[in-house]
């Protein structure tokens, strides 16, 4: 069976609030852009042991270059960022609009990567390796009229597999030997179209599992609702089936689905579901993040842990590899009308998903932190892209250590988020409640119903009696709190 080492690159509940013993630490120096205005950091991907980062931007301010891109790959020396050699630009594309960079993954050993370029009528995917000589060496390249939208690209040692979104037509999945016995510009299409049978939106996000054999796509269906279907490779009838159930949102507003809101962990054992306007109303728009376990026995995905809830929160989303830590990016409104946007990380600690570490700041307005994310192998180094619109300042990429984290240290939020009477015999009220949506929730983590937080009592009156869930942001952080039903 070829391994083929994915990454993915997109057009891309807490009973307690975890305090760190020690806070995440920046790697480096900022790695800075050179242009005031491009869109350097929009596409990050840190190699296995994240010595290596390659950083992507479409769009360059210099020169009045506009979307020709580049890709410039990036070692850790002596504790410096330092250049792998001079910028990969598009071999083949002139002066014509190219977005070259618009998604980059290195391989884990940090020689090889593989660079995307969306097109309107086509697209390319170009291979390069370090041949440890004056600069990186053309491998190969493939191209396809559905590689525009949104595309999941492999780079191993003997192969590289992309997973391409079609914007509306489902996803395809190709394959590129890089064998002496093949052509590197000969690519193979993997099994059929993945696709639902029903009329939708489907195929504008997909994330691949690292050795190519399990692809999630997501899309809307006719209604707006966002819909995420798995699929197995079976190499034995050489077709796509799918794995459990298709995943359905409940809120056609939300987004799920789109662009950037899945992300499968390495082994695809483990898929995050982001909706970044989860119940979208006027005074707010919070977003929501489910991460979904697969399990063998029943051949199904089922929500591990309450569901993650914040403002104007959700996209990007990324799982580390292990799929036992997720970064995304959220923002705040100033009084100005300014948006500050900083970074999440959450872990698992077995029972949920816990706040770790200290939120990373952007400290600039208007600038998009955390646009791109990536994570090393083991989880401890996490790369962050930023930029800003036309006429800010150059785009930014940031690389934090998060291993100095220690989640063993917990305080209590019983005295922030209270919710009384408890046992209830219908009505309850919130204490230290921020604004945004109180969802109730069963014993299953399933989401009953939802209300504005400022629209207290919450009336439990229609529910029969027993054990149910509240969650609501108290501090800024998603809190669940148990509740009786007589």
């Amino acid at each position: 069976m070829k391994k083929c080492l994915t990454f993915l690159a997109m057009l891309l509940a807490v009973n307690t609030a975890f305090q760190p013993l020690f806070s995440q630490t920046r790697v480096g120096a900022p790695i800075e852009g050179l242009s005031p205005g491009d869109t350097f950091g929009e596409s990050v991907s840190l190699s296995a042991d994240g010595s290596r980062i390659a950083v992507g931007w479409t769009y360059d301010g210099s020169d009045n270059s506009g979307f020709k891109g580049a890709v410039e790959v990036f070692e850790l020396v002596d504790g410096n960022w330092e250049n792998a050699y001079a910028n990969i630009t598009c071999p083949w594309c002139g002066d014509a609009y190219s977005a070259f960079g618009t998604s980059v993954s290195l391989s884990a050993d940090g020689d090889r990567v593989a660079i995307a370029t969306p097109g309107e009528t086509d697209s390319q995917v170009y291979v390069f390796e370090d041949w440890n000589g004056p600069g990186w060496a053309e491998l190969g390249s493939f191209d396809g009229p559905d590689f525009g939208f949104a595309r999941s690209i492999s780079a191993s040692s003997d192969c590289v597999r992309v997973a391409a979104a079609t914007g509306g037509n489902g996803a395809l999945v190709y394959e590129l030997m890089l064998t002496d016995e093949v052509p590197f510009e000969i690519y193979v299409p993997i099994g059929q179209r993945l696709n639902l049978p029903e009329p939708n939106y489907f195929g504008t996000a997909v994330s691949i599992s690292a050795d190519g054999n399990r692809v999630a796509v997501g899309g809307e269906d006719n209604s707006g609702f966002g819909t995420i279907a798995v699929f197995d490779y079976a190499e034995d009838t050489e077709t796509w089936v799918p794995a459990g159930e298709p995943i359905f949102g409940d809120d056609p507003n939300g987004f799920m689905g789109n662009a950037n809101t899945i992300s499968l962990s390495a082994d695809g054992s483990r898929l995050a579901v982001a909706s970044p306007s989860y119940g979208l109303n006027e005074e707010s728009i919070p977003g929501e993040i489910e991460v979904y376990e697969w399990d063998e026995a029943s051949s199904s995905w089922d929500q591990l842990g309450t569901a993650l809830v914040a403002e104007n929160f959700g996209n990007p989303v990324a799982l580390s590899p292990a799929g036992n830590r997720l970064a995304t990016s959220s923002y705040v409104v100033e009084n100005d009308s300014t948006a500050v946007f900083s970074v999440k990380v959450f872990q698992w600690d077995g029972e949920n998903w816990a706040p770790f570490g200290e939120d990373i700041s952007g400290d600039r307005v208007n600038e998009y932190f955390g646009a791109s994310l990536s994570f090393s192998s083991d989880g401890n180094r996490l790369a962050i892209g930023a930029y800003s619109d036309e006429g800010g300042p150059a785009g930014r990429v940031l690389v934090y250590d998060l291993s100095m984290i220690s989640s063993s240290a917990t305080v209590s939020a019983e005295d922030n988020l209270r919710v009384f009477p408890n046992p209830t015999s219908g009505l309850i009220e919130l204490a230290g409640v921020d604004r945004g949506l109180v969802k109730v929730m069963d014993q299953m983590g399933r989401t009953l119903f939802q209300e504005d937080a400022a629209q207290t009592p919450i009336d439990l009156t229609g529910l029969p009696g027993g054990v149910y869930f509240i969650q609501a942001l108290s501090g800024s952080r998603p809190v669940v709190r148990k509740v009786v039903k007589k």
